[in-house]
């Protein structure tokens, strides 16, 4: 019964705003059910696709080490991509927390592909 409560208590707490969540197959399949079903939970629109509409990728340790499509993509778009303690935080807290403390350490490398996704999108445009 607490656990319902708590659930109710945070039914609304992302009230609509449109998170994606990305994992790894490393990742425990459950961590992607628990984040997912969290976020839902707490009435964020889970998205299955990063788009310029999303508030944050969430991702895993694991899905940023191995650049995932999510993860690439919303660097190219310019998404802010947050830590898993990011839904935590929010949840403990109570309200949607700022992003700046939970965001992603990304790679140089990673940076570099994002931007290059970013370009050849960018010319693809200007050729239609």
């Amino acid at each position: 019964p607490s656990q319902v409560n708590a659930d109710a208590k945070h039914a609304k707490l992302f009230d609509g705003l449109p998170i994606v969540v990305s994992t790894f197959h490393d990742d425990a399949e459950d961590n992607f059910k628990d984040l997912f079903g969290t976020c839902k939970a707490c009435g964020a629109e889970v998205s299955r696709s990063v788009h310029k509409k999303v508030h944050a990728l969430v991702a895993t340790p694991a899905a940023l080490k191995q650049r995932t499509q999510h993860v690439k993509k919303a660097v190219a778009i310019g998404v802010p991509i947050v830590n898993p303690e990011w839904v935590a935080a929010c949840r403990n807290a109570g309200s949607v927390l700022a992003l700046d403390g939970y965001r992603a350490t990304l790679s140089k490398a990673l940076l570099a592909e994002g931007k290059e996704m970013a370009n050849k999108k960018k010319v693809r445009k200007a050729k239609r």
